[in-house]
């Protein structure tokens, strides 16, 4: 779950702080329906997880 850093007001993940750029995607309601129901309110730690995940099966 990601928090505000008090100091210096960025957001903070478990692993490290998150400083670029929002990424948006459109995606079909079906899914993001989906998406909703499986991550509950944690929509945007769930993303970057799930990206972390594909991105290290996708070095291998």
């Amino acid at each position: 779950m990601s928090k505000r850093d008090t100091k210096s007001g960025k957001f903070i993940t478990d692993s490290e702080p998150v400083i670029s750029k929002p990424i948006s995607i459109r995606l079909p309601p079906s899914l993001e329906a989906e998406l909703r129901a499986v991550a509950g309110d944690a929509v945007a730690p769930w993303i970057r997880a799930a990206i972390a995940e594909k991105l290290a099966r996708d070095k291998q």
